[in-house]
């Protein structure tokens, strides 16, 4: 999972916007009655959720990120002395 970090980074990050748009426009389209799904409570239930565990998974793609950041410091700083 780790092996091209930015990749993953943009992509977790992609899906979470795209799952947001999807749930704040089923809640402006509940005042006007259209595209609701017929379970309306799951469906929140369940875009929730996968928000959630996206976040789980952006944190530890974010702490992959900082020790390679972490790591390429201490290459260069060690390459000028």
């Amino acid at each position: 999972m780790f092996k091209d970090s930015y990749k993953n980074a943009m992509m977790i990050y992609v899906v979470q916007m795209v799952l947001i748009v999807i749930l704040v426009n089923n809640n402006f389209m509940k005042s006007l009655d259209v595209f609701q799904p017929k379970n309306q409570e799951l469906f929140r239930i369940f875009i929730g959720i996968l928000i959630f565990i996206l976040n789980g998974f952006s944190i530890f793609v974010l702490r992959e990120l900082y020790a390679k950041n972490k790591e390429e410091r201490q290459f260069l700083i060690n390459s000028i002395r």
